[in-house]
């Protein structure tokens, strides 16, 4: 009898040990546990993950439950796509909820207008902006934007030095003392060049020694989009575990030697898909060029040249198109990956990896012959790892 009790016992905790040490990002937004990343005792904290691991829905939760405490929140990112869906899905959590970018929010500050050329204009958006929002900050006798909690969703794109002045004024006690949440990819999607310190000098020089917790269970991709990823995004180590079941699915990889061929190849692409039964706004075509030059804007051929629209003008039932920098933080259930012309270095295969890591279910990619003999190889070599 008392090995029965042992062995109950045992085996009791032994499965509340391994189902807590599991948890993964998508338990804990779809739980109400008082742990982890939202719960009240943790004042600083960063978590870091690859793409898919859930970081923006544990952003997201964080903030709904800072607001139900009544706290004024700061909630900002980098990207402006991405600030716009999340500001869509705070929309209503709490009138002290301020969720934008974090150029929006140094405009606000700042008072400034943006130049016409902002595009071109690094020095404005990584110096002038910033230094004239601090100014600001400083003479706000009102405490006007002073916030009891800040939330940064790919935080891997703010660590630069003026951003951090500029959020640690932002914040009650700083960000040494006070109560923020960093979540971010810092291994691979640091490709905007805004950073300017690692992590591991953040967590030293200005976090106040913030625990980080690590993220490698991909909730976003199939099994079969994940090893795409592992292989020729350069993702290692891998995830650690794939929730998404195994569609059968693979991902697609076709070539084209001239703008013309690839025009082709990406009309036939899009009349397959629609012969399968998807619909416009399941499918976002991203491109390592900019909206001017990609294959999407080029396609001349009725009915596609009317379907596509830049992702800027988001509406319902048409086929969005952007940069893979500017997508970076979403997704969409089929990813077409166009005008691919270089695979190798890091920045080329970390744009590789931030536009796969964006599909839920299909990823397609058109690249040039010329890169084919290196896509091979990198496959070749991957697998035999």
């Amino acid at each position: 009898l008392c090995l029965v009790f042992f062995f109950f016992f045992f085996f009791v905790f032994f499965f509340f040990f391994f189902f807590f040490k599991q948890k993964t990002a998508y338990e804990i937004y779809q739980c109400d546990w008082s742990s982890d990343v939202c719960s009240s005792d943790l004042s600083r904290v960063v978590f870091e993950g690859p793409a898919g691991t859930g970081k923006t829905l544990l952003a997201i939760e964080a903030a709904r439950r800072a607001c139900s405490s009544g706290k004024k929140i700061l909630f900002v990112c980098f990207n402006r796509f991405l600030g716009k869906w999340l500001k869509d899905q705070t929309e209503g959590f709490s009138s002290n909820l301020n969720t934008k970018t974090i150029h929006k929010h140094m405009l606000d500050v700042s008072g400034l207008t943006p130049p016409q050329d902002d595009k071109e204009n690094t020095s404005f958006w990584a110096t002038n902006l910033p230094e004239k929002a601090i100014d600001r900050l400083l003479n706000d006798q009102n405490e006007k934007f002073l916030y009891d909690e800040i939330i940064v969703d790919e935080a891997q794109d703010i660590l630069w030095e003026t951003y951090l002045d500029f959020l640690d004024i932002s914040l009650k006690r700083g960000l040494t003392r006070g109560r923020w949440r960093f979540l971010g990819d810092f291994e691979k999607q640091t490709i905007y060049n805004t950073v300017n310190m690692s992590l591991e000098d953040f967590i030293k020089e200005r976090s106040g020694h913030a625990p980080v917790y690590s993220l490698r269970v991909n909730c976003r991709n199939t099994p079969r989009i994940a090893s795409m990823v592992h292989i020729l995004g350069g993702l290692n180590p891998h995830y650690n575990k794939i929730l998404r079941p195994d569609d059968g699915i693979e991902p697609e990889l076709m070539y084209f030697s001239n703008n013309n061929e690839q025009k082709a190849i990406f009309i036939k692409t899009l009349e397959n898909l629609y012969k399968g039964g998807l619909t416009g706004s399941q499918v976002v075509v991203l491109s390592v060029k900019a909206d001017e030059s990609c294959v999407a804007k080029l396609t001349d051929a009725s009915p596609w040249k009317e379907r596509l629209k830049p992702y800027e003008t988001l509406g319902k039932g048409y086929i969005y198109y952007c940069s893979i920098h500017a997508f970076k933080g979403l997704e969409a259930p089929v990813v077409i990956i166009t005008d691919i012309e270089k695979v190798t270095g890091f920045n080329n295969r970390a744009l590789f990896y931030v536009a796969m890591t964006r599909a839920l279910k299909k990823v397609i990619i058109l690249a040039n012959h010329k890169v084919k003999n290196d896509i091979l190889s990198i496959l070749l070599k991957g697998k035999g790892t």
